[in-house]
């Protein structure tokens, strides 16, 4: 047993003094308890002290407060290797799609070897950042080229190892593009092996109906995280009303893919109808939205100012944090980020740190 005593720590009751944290040979916090001044010794301990003692200690972490790990929501670890390669100019007219152009051809050389080396690096980066979990939205699943791996899950697995090297938690969130069956064959190889997973059809330009209905199946059935974007750009929103005479919230509520497990990507685009269906669905959204991963200084991507007027977390629906691999802030940066969002994001974050 260790034991850590800090001049604050962040519990459900918000910021606590004279508290103990006790954490167990595994590493898990074994409980939280009230404690006098006399149990604290000094937070450097002796050299001199039998292993034993060391365990056996109260660690005193002077003039700090302990907070819980972030978490990190939405993550495509491979575009690491894009840092500072697309905010200069690709094209006469850079937009979403040429950083997309770019992005793919990142894609195209990957495999599990080199895929493994920048999740790594990243994975040490979030938790140097403070992040302790993070949900990967992983779409790379095949070789150069397109052909399957003999082993289906053998970059899923890559992902997995590196954030167990780092000591990150992983939630590894599968994204849809192969036929479905192969897809929730491949899920529930991972699953089944005790991996914390979610499902995440990419979005409604990628992925039907029926795929869609089978996935949200899934979700519900082994009560697991359900991802997927939505409302990211205007031309996605133009094409589905076209398609479908309604938005891509609105056609997901059709696919009866909205719950209390479902997280939205994105929803920079979001109508007031669609927040609405949001909220009375009990859907969380995850913005992602940030000028360190736009392809240019003058791309035409979502900032925190573009939406404050839309209520973008609405009066029920919780806003998530997310980071995308091409920078990451500090958690302390979160609450002047909420403030551009609107007051109920605000607020929300500002009860995260008392």
């Amino acid at each position: 047993m260790r034991h850590l005593a800090p001049d604050y720590i962040y519990t459900r009751q918000g910021l606590q003094s004279n508290m103990l944290i006790t954490i167990s040979d595994e590493g898990r916090i074994a409980s939280i308890t009230p404690v006098g001044a006399q149990f604290i010794i000094p937070f450097r301990l002796p050299n001199n002290l039998e292993p034993q003692a060391r365990t056996q200690s109260v660690w005193e972490s002077g003039s700090r407060a302990l907070l819980p790990g972030f978490v990190n929501v939405h993550s495509h670890v491979f575009q690491r290797a894009l840092r500072g390669h697309t905010h200069r100019p690709l094209s006469q007219q850079d937009t979403f799609w040429t950083w997309r152009r770019a992005m793919y051809a990142e894609a195209q050389r990957l495999n599990p070897d080199l895929l493994y080396e920048s999740a790594s690096q990243t994975y040490r980066e979030m938790l140097a950042a403070g992040y302790t979990t993070v949900g990967e939205f992983h779409y790379l699943h095949h070789q150069p080229g397109g052909t399957p791996y003999a082993n289906p899950n053998a970059m899923s697995e890559a992902v997995l190892q590196a954030g167990h090297d780092a000591g990150i938690r992983v939630v590894l969130l599968m994204t849809a593009y192969a036929s479905v069956e192969a897809y929730l064959d491949r899920v529930e190889t991972l699953r089944a092996t005790g991996v914390p997973i979610g499902v995440a059809p990419h979005s409604v330009r990628a992925v039907p109906e029926p795929w869609f209905r089978a996935i949200a199946d899934y979700s519900r059935t082994h009560n697991i995280p359900f991802h997927v974007h939505a409302d990211e750009q205007i031309a996605e929103i133009e094409q589905c009303q076209a398609a479908y005479n309604c938005t891509p919230i609105e056609l997901l509520a059709r696919f009866g893919a909205l719950g209390t497990r479902t997280t939205i990507v994105h929803a920079t685009h979001a109508n007031a109808t669609e927040i609405a269906l949001l909220a009375r669905n009990g859907c969380t959204v995850t913005p992602n939205s940030f000028p360190p991963t736009s392809p240019s200084p003058s791309a035409p991507i979502a900032t925190p100012a573009s939406i404050p007027s839309k209520n973008c977390a609405g009066p029920n629906t919780p806003l998530a944090c997310a980071i995308n691999a091409a920078a990451y802030w500090s958690p302390t940066r979160w609450p002047h980020l909420a403030r551009s969002y609107s007051p109920t994001a605000h607020n929300m974050v500002l009860n995260l740190w008392g």
